[in-house]
């Protein structure tokens, strides 16, 4: 965390509840550290995406399609390769 982007928050948090907004060092410190505070808010907003996605990765609860392949056969690249899967299966026995 960048203490500049911090100080730069605070100050725009002052500025919002209507503190200080007319005083010149502050207005400074603002202008000169803003870069550190854009990056400070991307440190944040990453962060958050970062919760965010952890929190979709979930266990799908699925059962991993079965791959299969021969290596010998009549065409050029060799022999059949099949992809199966036991909710496939599953879908095909309801009518669906």
């Amino acid at each position: 965390m960048s203490w500049k982007g911090l100080i730069v928050e605070i100050i725009r948090v002052l500025w919002d509840h209507g503190l200080f907004c007319q005083n010149p060092w502050l207005q400074r410190i603002h202008n000169y550290w803003f870069d550190y505070w854009v990056e400070f808010k991307a440190q944040q907003t990453m962060a958050d995406v970062d919760r965010q996605t952890e929190e979709l990765r979930q266990p799908s609860g699925v059962d991993a399609p079965v791959y299969t392949e021969t290596k010998e056969g009549s065409t050029a690249l060799g022999g059949e390769m099949r992809l199966t899967a036991p909710w496939h299966e599953a879908d095909n026995e309801t009518g669906l």
